[in-house]
């Protein structure tokens, strides 16, 4: 399934600012297709802040997030990976 949109919300951005991870990836997780858990679009919030190890050298079926904010699309592979 395709995301319902690939940007970043208004409150997503909020959340990021504050630092509440669990905030930022719950929005993310309303912008990400069905499919997407709470837990996976937080494993690309924290990914996407350097949180958490996300080096493909280590594990070839991590996808690296490419910006400091993840995306839609970002929670998806997360989901990807773990089916």
């Amino acid at each position: 399934m395709a995301p319902k949109d690939k940007t970043s919300s208004l409150r997503q951005v909020l959340h990021a600012a504050t630092g509440d991870r669990k905030k930022e990836a719950e929005a993310l997780a309303d912008r990400s297709p069905d499919d997407v858990e709470a837990a996976e679009a937080e494993t690309a919030v924290r990914r996407a802040h350097g949180d958490i190890d996300q080096d493909p050298s280590r594990d070839p079926r991590l996808r690296a997030v490419e910006s400091h904010l993840a995306k839609p699309e970002d929670a998806e592979n997360v989901h990807e990976e773990h089916q």
